[in-house]
């Protein structure tokens, strides 16, 4: 449960959950699911970040294998690959750690 203020100045009580990376939402005021879902795409990472994110970690997995250097995704990363086979929508960095 959050409280959210609109640009119209009324709070609206709204229920939120992301469920595969689409947006669920439950508005009290007429017009406030649009306001929440704007608001939402704009705080999320874009589609072309977390591509950005994948070209990055792709490159560190070839120069880290060439060199022989033992490492691992971690923490928002590893779940996103688990729980998303991807990205969780709003993570919007890459998790490693190195031997």
């Amino acid at each position: 449960w959050r409280k959210i203020p609109s640009e119209s100045g009324i709070v609206s009580t709204v229920v939120v959950s992301m469920t595969d990376g689409v947006l669920v939402d439950s508005c009290e005021q007429k017009g406030e699911t649009e306001v929440l879902k704007g608001a939402l795409r704009r705080a999320l990472p874009s589609a072309s970040h977390q591509l950005k994110l994948l070209a990055m970690l792709q490159t560190i997995d070839e120069r880290l294998t060439k060199a022989g250097i033992e490492y691992w995704v971690t923490g928002g990363t590893l779940l996103g690959a688990v729980r998303h086979a991807g990205f969780i929508p709003h993570d919007d960095d890459v998790d490693i750690e190195l031997r």
